[in-house]
């Protein structure tokens, strides 16, 4: 009768037998025994057992145990249509909505993200990822079908428009592989998602397109297309230098971080601000989904300060050193002193060197208008020292904005 008794309690909701000849036969038992088994509180429905219990000790001749023992039996095999498979945060099914194009009608898995619910086909996506592939088997031993369409169902924790950038990817990957132009949100989603679930192709798909805007050499970063070509892997947006430097931040994608920072200070950090919604109190509204980073904001501001000083003495530090070249003649001397001096005031007439933190920026164009009436040997080398003091300032990006954070003394 114990082993029977025992057997009641180590077996899960589903393989509990229930009549009414076996909640009669044990109804005497229960009444007797079921304090002192240690049993009975190890098993996993012991909060569900536990409470109709409490009535036996008062021995109410009113309650019967052998209804008791069969309510709570039922209750435990019923079937659960309120939660997810296990493999996710609880989700109330009634909420949730069949995604408009990732519903497939011979699909035989059922993914729900946010409130949103794709039906899709599990080989096709174990194929592409190991973790997602692990996830849909523990959604199948662990609860089977679900009231879903009668398939599993895996619940992720990811927004739904991630998920569903993910699926359509997996479903179609031309877009994404053919060098079609996607939104920074679709692509942040591929790079984060394809970590996540170790889908590779979809990570460095990602990834490829974060250094092509965002390089790591001072030549690639030449070769950049204007930002709203439409060449270029990704649209730009007022907020998307820094939302790509919190990405790769999170991922310690250092080279992408030092350019997408670059970037940011090209502008006015006080306007990337109110474009973050901060407000005069030094608060973030919550009409904006871009978050406010603190620690990023620091590097920006520090960072455009050093960027202004760099632009003056690196950038163009040849028009402060006057240096000119062996092979001016004594004739082109003075005539050469005096351009350099005239180079000067013009770079400072024209703001090119008034809080101006584009350190990087190519003024060779400038050298050969403002240099006119000088010898072209010396011009040559006041563009061989502008080209050197730019890749100065390149190297130097890491130690401007304190990247890696072990340099943020």
């Amino acid at each position: 009768m114990s082993s029977t008794f025992d057997a009641l309690f180590t077996s899960s909701p589903k393989e509990l037998t229930a009549s009414q000849d076996f909640a009669l036969s044990y109804s005497r038992f229960f009444k007797a025994n079921y304090r002192s088994l240690p049993i009975y509180k190890q098993n996993p429905c012991y909060r569900s057992f536990h409470k109709p219990f409490h009535h036996i000790e008062s021995d109410n001749p009113n309650i019967h145990l052998s209804s008791v023992i069969m309510s709570v039996v039922t209750r435990a095999k019923r079937k659960r249509t309120g939660s997810s498979s296990g493999t996710g945060p609880a989700v109330n099914l009634a909420v949730l909505q069949q995604h408009p194009t990732l519903w497939y009608e011979d699909g035989n898995v059922v993914i729900s993200a946010g409130k949103t619910m794709f039906l899709v086909h599990r080989s096709l996506l174990s194929r592409q990822s190991d973790v997602l592939a692990g996830l849909m088997l523990s959604a199948v031993q662990s609860h089977g079908s679900s009231p879903v369409e009668g398939c599993p169902l895996v619940t992720l924790d990811n927004s739904a428009d991630d998920i569903a950038v993910v699926l359509t990817a997996i479903y179609d990957s031309r877009p994404f592989i053919q060098g079609i132009q996607l939104t920074f949100s679709t692509v942040s989603a591929m790079f984060r998602l394809g970590s996540e679930y170790k889908i590779q192709w979809l990570r460095d798909e990602a990834l490829s397109r974060l250094q092509a805007c965002y390089p790591d050499t001072l030549a690639k970063y030449d070769e950049l297309v204007d930002r709203f070509d439409p060449k270029r892997p990704m649209p730009w947006t007022h907020t998307q230098d820094y939302e790509v430097a919190l990405l790769a931040q999170s991922y310690f994608l250092n080279s992408i971080l030092v350019t997408a920072l670059y970037e940011c200070c090209t502008g006015k950090p006080w306007e990337l601000l109110l474009r973050l919604g901060l407000n005069e109190e030094g608060r973030q509204t919550p009409s904006t989904s871009v978050p406010f980073n603190r620690e990023l904001i620091q590097k920006l501001f520090r960072g455009r300060s050093e960027l202004v000083t760099l632009r003056t003495t690196q950038t163009f530090g040849f028009i402060d050193e006057k240096i000119l070249t062996k092979g001016c003649t004594k004739k082109s001397l003075q005539m050469c002193l005096l351009v350099i001096h005239d180079m000067a005031t013009n770079a400072h007439k024209l703001g090119l060197l008034m809080d101006n933190a584009c350190a990087l920026d190519q003024e060779e164009d400038f050298i050969d208008e403002a240099g006119k009436g000088g010898c072209q040997s010396c011009i040559a080398l006041w563009k061989k020292r502008h080209r050197a003091g730019r890749q100065r300032v390149w190297d130097s990006l890491y130690m401007v904005f304190r990247v890696p954070e072990e340099l943020d003394l």
